[in-house]
């Protein structure tokens, strides 16, 4: 009835300045946002916040695994320390340098994770330049993720002199440059790119953001 919706209003209406008055929650705000979709959201527009948010969530699991193989290369065998020299102890600073980053990197992870979360259903203006004001820290999480990989592969590439021949040791160490400096390539020709495509003389491909500037 007309009397019970108006009831339901008032009761929404003081349920939101009692809201404004007080710190609201990430939830509480996820909770109110999806209730009252804003002007202009569309499925579409949903569907690529969840690839933000699944993007952040890869990113935070491969940081707490790579910190978790790091820590145990830390505290697995102490004993090489002792009368170590320059080079062990080099390994053993990287190993320690990449598992503080790969800390850094799930902590940011996780807060981005968590931010896109709470704007979900915010409107879209807010969330455009939420975006852009907070690129710099999206996208160092991207950063930290090659520097985690480069300081585990350091470690590695320097114990296996230890354990294997000189031959066998610097064919590892040939190989994972290779492979680090390919991972980047690919990352920066598919990535970083803006993507246009000259097909003939006559026609370009283009990613849609690029055609009207």
């Amino acid at each position: 009835s007309i009397r019970r919706q108006r009831q339901m209003c008032i009761r929404d209406s003081h349920n939101r300045d009692i809201m404004i008055r007080r710190q609201i929650s990430n939830l509480e705000i996820m909770y109110q946002n999806a209730r009252n979709l804003p002007e202009g959201y569309t499925e579409s527009f949903g569907i690529a916040l969840d690839d933000m948010i699944s993007i952040f969530d890869t990113l935070f699991n491969f940081a707490c695994t790579l910190s978790g193989f790091q820590f145990i290369g830390i505290v697995f065998d102490k004993t090489v320390l002792e009368d170590s020299d320059f080079v062990v102890e080099l390994s053993y600073f990287f190993l320690a340098l990449g598992f503080i980053f790969s800390l850094l990197s799930a902590f940011l992870s996780y807060i981005s994770l968590h931010f896109l979360k709470t704007i979900r259903f915010e409107n879209t203006d807010l969330i455009k330049t939420a975006i852009d004001r907070y690129r710099p820290i999206f996208y160092f999480a991207y950063i930290t993720l090659f520097i985690n990989s480069g300081c585990f592969l350091v470690p590695v590439n320097i114990f296996v002199h230890d354990l294997l021949s000189s031959y066998f040791a610097i064919t590892i160490n040939v190989i994972s440059c290779l492979i680090f400096l390919t991972g980047i390539i690919i990352y920066t020709i598919m990535i970083q790119r803006r993507q246009i495509f000259r097909i003939d003389e006559n026609t370009i491909v283009q990613r849609s953001i690029y055609q009207n500037n």
